[in-house]
């Protein structure tokens, strides 16, 4: 990715929805060095009520 790409994902917040819990903290880790903020969800459900 370009210094520009990164630079513009920077303001953006993304919401995560995984069941698997140590999936989603790796997951969740590696996206909040590209994100401005990272919302996590154990599943559709609390996906939803978080969107």
């Amino acid at each position: 990715m370009d210094e520009k790409m990164l630079k513009k994902l920077s303001n953006f917040t993304v919401l995560y929805a995984e069941d698997e819990v140590g999936i989603r903290i790796n997951i969740s880790e590696m996206l909040s060095l590209f994100f401005k903020r990272v919302y996590l969800a154990k599943n559709g459900i609390e996906a939803y009520e978080l969107f």
